[in-house]
């Protein structure tokens, strides 16, 4: 009878347990990531859940770690007694943006509760796409649709044109 206590209370114990973990949300609905370029900049915007934070030094940025100027921080001390610089509600980083990029973003965030996800890893590939570049392309292709207008064949259509 004391078996059949001790297995009835170790199946409700493992019951409660799978759903409290069933009906937690998976990391990219929690820390969403945002990848945006816009002229020569590089935009990277975290929205973060309430009661969830991401860890600063878990955030890691290839191949421009060493060019970022991280916001300021909040300390959080976690059980183990260790200091952390936390992020919550909102992260956003600008990065410099001069060429086409296969950029990889890792990173890691806990719940207040004390559940940690495993690290999260992005890859996007963005093209830098200069406006100097635009500007000459556009203004070749004006010269060339000119010099186009005056070629030998549309000379004999100058009188019809202008009547």
């Amino acid at each position: 009878m004391q078996a059949f206590k001790k297995t009835l209370i170790l199946l409700f114990g493992c019951l409660v347990f799978s759903s409290i973990f069933a009906q937690s949300p998976s990391a990219n609905e929690i820390f969403k990531l945002t990848i945006s370029p816009a002229h020569s900049r590089l935009h990277l915007d975290w929205k973060i859940k309430p009661g969830y934070f991401l860890y600063q030094e878990r955030i890691i940025i290839t191949p421009l770690q060493s060019n970022i100027t991280w916001p300021k921080a909040i300390k959080h001390q976690d059980r183990l007694g260790i200091w952390h610089q936390i992020y919550r509600h909102q992260l956003h980083v600008d990065l410099p943006f001069t060429q086409t990029i296969n950029i990889k973003v890792q990173y890691q965030g806990c719940s207040d509760k004390g559940i940690c996800f495993p690290p999260q890893t992005t890859q996007k590939t963005l093209v830098y796409q200069s406006l100097g570049n635009f500007f000459w392309t556009l203004l070749s292709f004006f010269g060339l649709g000119m010099l186009l207008a005056f070629t030998p064949c549309v000379l004999p259509m100058l009188p019809i044109m202008t009547q």
